[in-house]
């Protein structure tokens, strides 16, 4: 960059500490001065970065929780599957109950029909 042109990006109190600078010792000074101007967007990025990580941190937790989650719900899925298994057996355990009553009657008529035998064999026996 020609001298006349960065004289002209210096304000006129910053030229005359400048004056007797090479241009090596300008581009230095303007170096400085840019990084200075910029430390406001650096300070910003900076803390985009710390925010940025904390996200990080907590989409890592979330990602943990998920595969917990996956995990609880296998494992609830084959319970399920356990108890559907086991729900069957039961129906027709519940089937066979359900002809109990029916069962009952026909038991009650059976005893009374053998105490009627066996009260008979005994009256045959004290006969003879």
């Amino acid at each position: 960059m020609p001298m006349s042109k960065t004289w002209g990006i210096i304000d006129s109190n910053a030229r005359k500490g400048l004056q007797g600078m090479d241009e090596k010792q300008l581009l230095n000074a303007i170096r400085l001065m840019i990084r200075e101007e910029n430390k406001p967007i650096y300070e910003q990025l900076d803390s985009m970065d710390s925010r940025f990580d904390s996200m990080s941190g907590r989409l890592d937790r979330i990602e943990e929780d998920s595969r917990q989650t996956r995990v609880l719900v296998e494992h609830l899925d084959h319970n399920i599957s356990l108890v559907a298994e086991q729900y069957t057996d039961i129906a027709k355990k519940l089937e066979s109950i359900s002809d109990v009553p029916e069962l009952r009657g026909r038991v009650r008529t059976l005893e009374r029909v053998v105490a009627s035998h066996t009260d008979q064999i005994n009256g045959l026996k004290k006969a003879q």
